[in-house]
């Protein structure tokens, strides 16, 4: 029971806000929205950053062709033991996701169809941004997708519209969902196609 609460996202969040981000999972009109919009249907390799608790993962895994190879790429040590632990089936890279293009090589794959992030991007500087798009970008394949999600309270503010516009000036396509107000905050996702 302690170790269940030590590594909760609760928890993680008060220890390590920055790179945690939230202090709830997503919810599951949340994830259904996430799995929904990537087209996993047709995803040969399938990338998440960032999966937290694993609530996202476990709709891509609900989600994934039978023959789709799957990994998520966690940073924080307590989340990575508690991933493995619930979902022994997931291949869990306790990793850093600037290094998506190496972890890729590391799997024996060349490119991710689809990276599904749910890293807190309005947390980390411009410079560290800059460095994960950059990764992504190269992970994909020309027509690769990349989504990822932002909390509706924040939409205006100056860090959300400078991250709107590195999307922009990267994807060929980038598009917006409209308001999950059923999570908790309520969020919204950022579609983009290489």
């Amino acid at each position: 029971m302690t170790t269940d609460l030590n590594n909760s996202m609760f928890m993680q969040f008060l220890r390590h806000p920055v790179s945690t981000g939230t202090a709830f999972p997503s919810s599951r009109w949340l994830c259904r929205a996430i799995t929904e919009s990537a087209g996993l249907d047709r995803a040969r390799c399938v990338a998440e950053l960032g999966p937290g608790t694993g609530a996202v993962t476990r709709r891509i895994v609900a989600s994934l062709k039978p023959d789709a190879f799957f990994f998520a790429v966690e940073l924080n040590d307590g989340l990575v033991d508690r991933l493995r632990r619930e979902n022994p089936a997931v291949r869990i890279v306790h990793g850093n996701a600037e290094n998506l293009v190496a972890i890729l090589s590391d799997l024996g794959q060349d490119r991710a169809d689809v990276v599904i992030s749910s890293l807190p991007w309005a947390c980390f500087p411009d410079p560290l941004q800059d460095r994960l798009l950059d990764a992504i970008y190269a992970a994909l394949p020309e027509g690769g997708r990349f989504l990822t999600y932002a909390y509706l309270q924040g939409i205006l503010l100056p860090p959300a519209r400078r991250f709107r516009k590195k999307l922009r000036a990267r994807f060929r396509k980038t598009d917006f969902s409209s308001v999950v107000w059923r999570n908790l905050p309520p969020a919204f996702l950022y579609r983009c196609t290489k």
